[in-house]
């Protein structure tokens, strides 16, 4: 843009400069005013637009082989920062003969230095694809999260795996 100016500039001092010299060799000759063809210009750069091209994944095991007894609440803490994630994705997995169609999550969000936690959504296992196995997709409302699981059956249930994962920007 610079260089452009720069010659942009240059060309007008140049016809103003032989314009004052026609003028001044020929005084009976009416006063017009020099006239200057505009420069060239050049069309822009394509602007292309900046993709994502690489992300980090946030991913933990909030659970293993972890067992809820009938009635019993039991709350995961996962340990990940998941700021820059706009969601999060759980999966809950157990072995065969699992159900956890009797069983609730409530997922609860904290920004740092909150007082306490903050109870965002509430899912129902009867929901999941399979009476042993399913998850769900949770906006974030903070960077901490912890997974509420309530066993509201008779009988014990008992995770394999309760996973969490996310994609930052």
């Amino acid at each position: 843009m610079y260089i452009r100016f720069t010659q942009f500039r240059a060309l007008t001092l140049a016809v103003l400069a032989l314009g004052t010299t026609l003028r001044a060799e020929d005084s009976e000759a009416p006063k017009k005013k020099p006239s200057v063809e505009a420069p060239k210009v050049q069309p822009a750069p394509k602007v292309i637009s900046p993709k994502v091209v690489f992300s980090t994944a946030l991913s933990e095991m909030l659970a293993t082989n972890l067992t809820v007894a009938p009635g019993a609440y039991q709350s995961l803490t996962a340990k990940t920062d998941f700021t820059g994630a706009d969601n999060v994705n759980l999966g809950f997995f157990g072995a065969n003969g699992q159900d956890f169609t009797k069983t609730t999550y409530t997922i609860w969000w904290a920004i740092p230095n909150s007082p306490s936690f903050v109870a965002t959504f509430f899912y129902d296992g009867s929901n999941f694809a399979f009476t042993n196995s399913g998850g769900f997709d949770v906006y974030t409302f903070g960077n901490q999260l912890m997974v509420g699981i309530q066993n509201n059956g008779t009988n014990p249930v008992t995770y394999s795996v309760v996973t969490a994962w996310a994609n930052a920007r």
